[in-house]
């Protein structure tokens, strides 16, 4: 029987193209994530996943209850922080910034969670506003906004609002949204669409909304 040694190269001999990563698709290596509602299930999973693939993760705990996930987060080992604070207020919003300023002094990527009531789209406006100048400099910050819609119009509020924040940002911003319609849909797997669209892996997608239905 004819032996297989030596006729499988190993992945150091292989030549990959250049712009494929081959050990990661995703890179959250050191960067530092907010996700505004930690209590939110959506938010506890975005921020336990960020966390795994090594994102510094501040959470937001709206009601003070202490259920924003901070404990699981220092369980895995990340540096995580959670800050008592309603993003859906100027003074949450102003809040949460602090947080992040006082703990990593930076942010590179942004998850705003809010339900749509016809006022979730300004409050995520004016979340992003509140830490344009932590995240500006960096090379690649990165927004999604997680709205559950509550009506079939409100999707195309959303869609708008994306659009507008595309165009009044930064060109080096990356914005994207994502509207829940499928009250069914699991926590995880819209944190996996969340995570996809904080990745390099999305480059290029840029101020579109992406309906869960």
């Amino acid at each position: 029987m004819d032996s297989y040694a030596g006729k499988f190269r190993s992945p150091a001999e292989i030549s990959y193209p250049v712009n494929v990563n081959v050990t990661s698709i995703h890179a959250f290596s050191e960067k530092v994530s907010l996700i505004t509602n930690g209590s939110d299930p959506v938010g506890r999973a975005a921020a336990l996943q960020l966390a795994l693939q090594g994102s510094y993760v501040i959470v937001g705990d709206p009601d003070g209850s202490g259920s924003g996930g901070l404990d699981d987060l220092l369980e895995l080992g990340t540096l995580a922080a959670a800050v008592n604070a309603d993003a859906s207020s100027p003074a949450g919003a102003a809040a949460l910034s602090a947080g992040v300023q006082g703990k990593f002094e930076r942010l590179d990527l942004l998850v705003n969670l809010f339900g749509y009531d016809g006022q979730g789209t300004a409050a995520a406006q004016a979340m992003i506003e509140s830490v344009a100048e932590l995240m500006t400099p960096r090379p690649k910050p990165r927004i999604v906004n997680v709205f559950r819609l509550a009506e079939q119009g409100d999707f195309h509020a959303v869609e708008a609002a994306t659009m507008r924040l595309r165009r009044e940002l930064p060109g080096h911003f990356q914005v994207n949204s994502i509207a829940v319609a499928d009250e069914t849909a699991a926590a995880d797997d819209i944190a996996r669409v969340a995570l996809f669209l904080l990745s390099g892996e999305s480059k290029a997608i840029r101020g579109e909304t992406i309906k869960i239905r």
